[in-house]
């Protein structure tokens, strides 16, 4: 078993001396190039960082600053229902609870405008 070994460590041995003595090392050009990608992926790393990082916190204090922003009024004011604001609707005198004819007039205008 040992020459097994021997053979095979004789065989690595002669493969890692061909290989060193074929390999070049990169130009020079290349591993600058490389350098440089690597920087600049950085720098956008760190801009995206610190852009999300500003985002976020404006975005947070506005919403603190709002109230959270659900209890805000809405956009739009509601507009008033349309059997509310016909003229036929509304009565013609105004309604005194002591004066039976203006209640007898404006019922009979309501009822009879139906």
């Amino acid at each position: 078993m040992s020459d097994q070994h021997d053979s095979l460590r004789a065989a690595l041995r002669q493969l890692a001396a061909r290989a060193q003595i074929d390999t070049e090392p990169a130009p020079l050009t290349a591993i600058t190039s490389r350098g440089g990608q690597i920087v600049r992926r950085r720098i956008v790393t760190v801009a995206v960082a610190a852009f999300l990082v500003v985002g976020g916190s404006g975005t947070a204090a506005a919403l603190l600053l709002s109230g959270g922003g659900g209890n805000g009024s809405p956009a739009t004011t509601p507009s008033v229902a349309p059997s509310q604001t016909s003229p036929s609707a509304t009565p013609t005198t105004p309604f005194s609870p002591s004066d039976p004819a203006s209640t007898s007039a404006s019922t009979s205008t309501s009822t009879s405008s139906r």
